[in-house]
């Protein structure tokens, strides 16, 4: 089975160029508050020997989920178009086209990336190291890999880029992908954390 990711133009852009790295997937259902199986802090370290190679936590109704492990290769679905040509001939398909990398956007009709067929994806990526993370405690190292925000000190119109400009443009570009209100700090929930590296295909 080959898993996917469903990136925004600018996230598709991004993973393409290198310059985001890191991904996060809110998990669903959510655990238990922590405890001695699930830490309160970011930590990799409690895989169970009779699962190898799966993630196991509790959640309210005491079921366990998996998610793939280190080493899985992701496709990244965007938004994406194939436009037709009709004629006496028949139905010609043109190529593929990818809005992140479109420089005519308006000539063509474009699908969301949900609706991407995986056999259409043309940027794969491999999962390299995984973790967890509660909202509350991401950094400023983790916004700018997940290309969400610029270096401290890059200079701004008004001023320099801090710690809380780029918190408040990632939950801005969170927000616009997720819905308003999604980035809410304040119900810290979990999401697993995972680290990526293009791969060719």
């Amino acid at each position: 089975m080959i898993h996917s990711i469903i990136a925004t133009t600018p996230e598709s852009k991004a993973l393409r160029e290198g310059t985001q790295t890191l991904w996060l997937i809110k998990m669903k259902p959510q655990p238990f508050e922590p405890d001695e199986l699930f830490p309160s802090k970011c930590d990799a370290d409690y895989w169970l020997p009779e699962h190898v190679g799966k993630w196991i936590y509790p959640t309210k109704d005491g079921e366990f989920f998996d998610f793939p492990p280190f080493g899985k290769s992701l496709a990244v679905r965007e938004n994406w178009a194939q436009d037709s040509v009709h004629s006496d001939l028949g139905t010609h398909h043109l190529p593929i086209a990818y809005r992140a990398d479109c420089e005519t956007p308006e000539l063509f009709s474009w699908r969301s990336s949900a609706s991407m067929p995986i056999k259409y994806a043309r940027t794969h990526l491999e999962v390299i190291g995984a973790g967890i993370l509660r909202l509350g405690d991401i950094t400023n190292d983790d916004i700018i890999k997940l290309g969400l925000g610029s270096p401290l000190k890059t200079p701004l119109l008004h001023g320099y880029v801090t710690e809380e400009w780029n918190m408040d443009c990632m939950g801005i570009k969170y927000n616009q992908k997720h819905g308003a209100g999604a980035f809410n700090r304040d119900k810290d929930e979990w999401f697993w954390k995972l680290t990526l590296k293009r791969i060719e295909k």
